[in-house]
């Protein structure tokens, strides 16, 4: 199908490099400090404006979950007012709450798609586009900016990174796990004895401004949410041991999980390790390999559309 005015675009997941939780804050939320960078795993967009066709989107199915993408349309509409209805048609790729950023990037190129339909004199800048991204989720403004960058205050405070010339390989399992409400519930096992002063993540910050390349471990990615998941009867503790034994030096959890990974600086060693994972774990795990860090999004002309 060809339609007028389609634009595609590539959306990144990412990895946190250790997560912080500082306290509770004031208003309710946590304050927080972590480190995100994009990585090569891409869910697809393209978008089309077709005033023949009502909204839809097309391609990923939540079952009783939100659809972020749709809140997106509506938060754009509200900011930027318009008549035109929208066609998402949504290839995934990343896994659905794994922890890796997926709605949320998709929600970040929904917005870029939509800004790169207007007249270039109209198009928003990136902190207007940050400001409507932040009222939809807080990893999301994350998304429109470098494919390195700090996160504080509730996650919406994005300051951007250089990007490391030297590429890392990231191996990460996802489980299938079903957890209803999955992040308050989290946040909700979460002890004061968690929280940290946000130091591990502003010494990862320095090295990567000073152009070196953090020394990984289990101590410097500490994430909170790991304990949590233990309160929760730990059903993510096989596949962190199956990780091990597939060779993996150390295992970290990314943002609220299920997903945990490790990271080499070796593909050959990356590529060893998910074939051994896959022999180890269920069929329902999702394995990943990917370089980190991928790029930002930009999104494209799309003449061919396939629902």
């Amino acid at each position: 199908m060809n339609a007028p005015n389609a634009v595609r675009i590539d959306t990144p997941a990412k990895i946190n490099l250790g997560l912080e939780l500082l306290g509770k804050r004031p208003d309710g939320y946590h304050e927080i400090r972590t480190v995100m960078a994009t990585i090569g795993l891409y869910d697809r967009l393209i978008l089309t404006q077709d005033t023949s066709l009502p909204d839809a989107i097309q391609g990923i199915d939540l079952g009783n979950e939100p659809n972020l993408i749709a809140l997106a349309l509506d938060a754009w509409r509200t900011a930027v007012p318009g008549p035109s209805p929208v066609q998402v048609y949504v290839t995934k790729h990343i896994p659905i709450a794994g922890g890796l950023g997926g709605a949320s990037a998709n929600v970040a190129g929904t917005l870029v798609a939509l800004n790169s339909m207007r007249k270039p004199r109209a198009r928003l800048e990136r902190d207007r586009l940050s400001a409507i991204a932040a009222t939809i989720g807080s990893d999301v403004p994350f998304f429109l900016g470098s494919p390195v960058a700090l996160a504080s205050g509730t996650g919406t405070t994005i300051t951007d990174l250089p990007t490391p010339e030297i590429v890392q390989w990231v191996v990460m399992a996802s489980p299938a796990i079903a957890l209803p409400r999955k992040t308050a519930t989290l946040y909700g096992a979460i002890r004061p004895e968690q929280f940290s002063d946000g130091s591990r993540s502003e010494a990862i910050a320095a090295t990567l401004r000073a152009g070196g390349i953090p020394d990984f471990g289990p101590e410097l990615l500490a994430n909170p949410f790991r304990a949590a998941w233990t309160r929760l009867g730990d059903p993510i503790a096989q596949v962190e041991a199956a990780l091990r034994q597939a060779g993996a030096p150390w295992v970290a959890l990314s943002g609220a999980g299920p997903t945990v990974y490790t990271l080499t600086d070796d593909a050959d060693r990356a590529a060893a390790i998910a074939t051994r994972l896959r022999e180890l774990v269920p069929g329902t795990v999702a394995i990943n390999i990917a370089p980190i860090p991928g790029h930002g999004m930009e999104a494209m002309p799309a003449m061919d559309v396939t629902p």
